[in-house]
């Protein structure tokens, strides 16, 4: 899948994206959600460690692909070759470390899948189901159509509408992955403030006026 940009976040035209659950109610997350990372989402760097910290803070379980791997890295490739291809492996690693059940072993799909609107997709929801997600995390949700995702019991979710919910339903921790995130941050360092427009300017604007309730906090 080429990565297709952060901006569009909306199921149609004019018509924000719902934040909901794969049941289609707003219940409460009682389990880390298995949630399987597209590689358009690995593609932002910002965006991508905003769902690390929040996931090393136990709220999500992160799981991917070496062919997810294989199609960010070749993207980045594609859109920067001025970044070394030993920066991207060494993120890479990070992920392999921190998150050590993460990598799905490649196995022979064994489901016939609905027709998907790019069949390139199909490794995907494979993924998903495999390790059974709930969700996967995507820019491009008109690549995973919500009636055929429903139908196989997960939900494609932008990672702006996927912190939102978590900063709407847990947020005391996951505010706290935010402020971890940030601190850490030193080229350059950021306030609060700045940190917020940060997530508006990565493709996360709900985030961003979500996590503002709780600026003295962040």
């Amino acid at each position: 899948m080429p990565n297709r940009g952060t901006g569009h976040n909306k199921s149609k035209a004019g018509e924000p994206e719902r934040i909901e659950s794969v049941g289609g109610t707003r219940n409460q997350i009682e389990r880390p959600p298995i949630v399987v990372i597209d590689a358009c989402v690995w593609h932002g760097a910002f965006a991508r460690h905003v769902i690390r910290h929040i996931a090393l803070q136990g709220l999500l379980r992160l799981r991917w692909t070496r062919s997810i791997e294989t199609e960010w890295l070749r993207s980045i490739r594609n859109a920067r070759p001025d970044i070394p291809i030993t920066r991207l492996v060494d993120v890479r690693e990070q992920f392999r470390r921190e998150f050590p059940e993460g990598l799905l072993p490649e196995r022979l799909p064994r489901e016939r899948l609905p027709p998907l609107p790019d069949p390139d997709d199909a490794h995907v929801v494979h993924a998903a189901l495999q390790s059974k997600a709930s969700f996967i995390c995507t820019v491009d949700r008109r690549g995973f159509p919500r009636s055929t995702m429903k139908a196989l019991g997960i939900a494609a979710i932008t990672p702006d509408a996927l912190v939102t919910k978590l900063l709407q339903q847990q947020a005391h921790a996951a505010v706290r992955a935010l402020r971890t995130h940030r601190l850490g941050l030193n080229t350059p360092a950021m306030s609060a403030t700045e940190y917020i427009g940060a997530l508006r300017k990565a493709g996360l604007p709900r985030s961003a006026r979500q996590v503002k309730q709780h600026i003295h906090d962040l």
